[in-house]
């Protein structure tokens, strides 16, 4: 069920927007992939040009303040500083013996570890980099994996499948290791126009609550799913080509995308009537 929400619009720039991420004075940042730039959105909705990479992608902020980045050029994730320096390189070209090709997204849990995905049709893995440095390829073989979210517990890491359409769901509570098996956690809806390209779930979050929000490029919607995989609702938003999404609180949400394959890229802030 399609739903109408408060959708505002925060920016507009020059192109596809991804990676939004918000630090703790309310700044919210975001990437700009062919700019090759990190932007930062402040609370006067000034947005400038806080660093540069070559070709940026998902983006978290940790507890210190530093941004984790995937390039997906420079097939590494990078560390910056709060003040947008550049520290070091947080992965490497290859991981667990494993060449790395184009990082999109990742989180790192509460002990330090970092698990991101490599989107690349149909050899795509999910990456795990521990705190103390072991490495583990802990999924393979999947097409483009995308979005990446953990639960509220710790127990379970969930991956959006872009090319089969889909949300997966790893078991994380007997340990980590290579080629852990997954379940599906929810077959998305199929967009109308029948092209595949038009059906491809991008970033993911979770809220407080458990809920998981779903950017579904191409379907120009958010889908809100329950922790049992159920869909509750699709709110529109104004991009076609909608890509990431950030939880502010449990109701709103910050939704990054493009409004075209070559036009212009927005921010916006969805708050949504669930």
């Amino acid at each position: 069920m399609k739903k109408n929400n408060m959708l505002t619009q925060l920016a507009t720039v020059e192109a596809y927007t991804e990676g939004p991420a918000i630090d703790i004075e309310g700044n919210i940042y975001f990437t700009i992939l062919a700019a090759g730039s990190i932007m930062k959105l402040d609370n006067n909705r000034e947005v400038t040009t806080w660093a540069k990479s070559a070709y940026p992608n998902g983006q978290i902020i940790l507890s210190n303040g530093d941004h984790l980045i995937c390039d997906g050029k420079l097939s590494k994730v990078v560390r910056f500083s709060p003040e947008g320096i550049f520290i070091r390189d947080e992965s490497h070209q290859t991981c667990a013996n494993i060449k790395v090709n184009s990082p999109n997204d990742l989180l790192m849990d509460e002990h330090g570890n970092l698990f991101f995905t490599d989107s690349i049709r149909y050899d795509g893995v999910v990456f795990y980099i521990s705190s103390n440095g072991v490495e583990h390829a802990i999924a393979t073989s999947l097409d483009f994996p995308n979005g990446i979210a953990l639960s509220n517990d710790g127990k379970k890491l969930f991956v959006a499948e872009s090319f089969k359409n889909r949300i997966i769901s790893i078991d994380l509570e007997q340990g980590i290791s290579s080629q852990m098996k997954y379940e599906v956690f929810i077959d998305l809806p199929l967009n109308k126009s029948g092209n595949l390209v038009d059906n491809l779930p991008d970033g993911i979050a979770i809220n407080k609550k458990g809920l998981m929000a779903v950017a579904h490029y191409g379907m120009g919607s958010v889908h809100i799913v329950d922790s049992d995989g159920k869909l509750i609702s699709t709110h529109d938003v104004e991009m076609k080509l909608s890509s990431n999404v950030y939880f502010l609180d449990d109701n709103t949400l910050i939704v990054t995308g493009g409004f075209s394959e070559e036009g212009e890229g927005g921010v916006f802030k969805l708050t949504l009537k669930i």
